[in-house]
């Protein structure tokens, strides 16, 4: 007997009744993406400002590793807030922009090209603050920040 492909479609129905009786479940989860990281794909595929004139910027597209890194924020954030970024566009620092805003509050990430990561955001006083983030630990305090910037707040 030789092996047939497998299409996602076709995934479902094999775990519920796999051909040999044994249970799959554990190593099809793994290859099913969380919820998260569905949702940051998904935000991140919405991303606006990908058509600009990035020459004329003196800028460079969006790279796959600023991609990747707003694809790791975006998942942390659907983690740890309820709250959905206003907008995901391409920066023109080159890179991906998140941008978190609400009633005159503003917060932002900054995935750029070479990989650096910078948060950004206002605070109760208007004033401007910015700070790399170098661990998982920095995306969560800056979500953390996010969430308290913006409490009781709806994004517009």
């Amino acid at each position: 007997m030789q092996p047939q492909a497998i299409y996602p479609r076709d995934v479902r129905a094999l775990v519920s009744n796999p051909p040999d009786g044994s249970s799959w479940g554990p190593a099809i989860s793994m290859l099913t993406p969380e919820p998260g990281e569905v949702w940051a794909r998904a935000r991140l595929r919405g991303m606006t400002a990908l058509n600009a004139d990035w020459e004329n910027l003196g800028s460079e597209r969006p790279n796959s590793r600023a991609k990747n890194c707003a694809r790791e924020i975006l998942t942390a954030a659907y983690l740890l807030l309820p709250l959905e970024p206003s907008y995901v566009t391409a920066s023109a620092d080159s890179g991906v922009g998140i941008v978190y805003r609400a009633n005159g509050k503003y917060a932002a990430f900054e995935c750029l090209n070479s990989g650096v990561r910078r948060f950004l955001w206002f605070d109760a006083h208007g004033e401007p603050h910015s700070r790399r983030i170098k661990t998982d630990r920095g995306i969560r305090r800056a979500l953390k920040t996010v969430r308290a910037l913006h409490a009781d707040a709806r994004v517009s």
